[in-house]
């Protein structure tokens, strides 16, 4: 459970993001719109960015555990709830993103996304009785979450200035379309790494 002094420097570093760029946002507005002094700023966080890193860590995963669905089950649908959560975020995203450290909820966005993924081809696995090696689970999820990664940063960079949801479904339908190929190819990639690393033991 976090603590109620993150929490609350975290709802004070969402309020001041929307309004100015996070590289100008410092430890003593944040403790002074909290009423805490800097050792305790300190004993949480080691700088802004950290907190940073945190704020939207959480708020990410608090949009998934607001969620009613089962994992695998109606994953769209989700990942519309993040971009729902970023549109009405905007402000503190852009401001983000227009820092030196802009890659914060690129990181963590695509993590959601990549833990989205990761449930459907666990289910889909199972529904076709295979069982990949994590490794070439994380190989399959990196292949499958660069369309939506890229269409995010394409979309932050254009300053969120349209709905992306159309495209995002569209995405999702043919990423449901070909999962079962996908994981098919993977486990052959698996099976012929295998061998040849055998081949080159005898």
């Amino acid at each position: 459970m976090s603590d109620t002094t993150e929490i609350a420097l975290a709802t004070a570093l969402g309020e001041k993001m929307r309004t100015k760029p996070l590289s100008k946002i410092t430890v003593t507005e944040l403790t002074e719109a909290v009423g805490i002094n800097r050792q305790t700023f300190y004993y949480h966080f080691k700088d802004v960015e950290s907190l940073t890193w945190w704020f939207f860590r959480t708020s990410l995963e608090n949009v998934f555990k607001n969620s009613s669905s089962q994992p695998g089950e109606n994953w769209a649908e989700s990942l519309l709830k993040v971009f729902d959560y970023a549109s009405i975020n905007k402000d503190i995203i852009l401001n983000a993103v227009s820092s030196d450290n802009h890659d914060m909820f690129d990181y963590y966005l695509k993590a959601s996304i990549e833990n989205l993924l990761l449930q459907v081809v666990k289910k889909r696995e199972q529904a076709l009785n295979i069982k990949l090696s994590s490794e070439s689970e994380t190989d399959l999820l990196d292949f499958v979450t660069y369309p939506f990664a890229y269409e995010t940063r394409l979309w932050i960079k254009k300053g969120m200035t349209y709905d992306p949801s159309s495209k995002i479904l569209k995405m999702a339908e043919f990423f449901e379309a070909d999962i079962d190929t996908n994981i098919k190819v993977a486990l052959y990639l698996e099976k012929a790494k295998q061998t040849n690393g055998e081949k080159q033991h005898d």
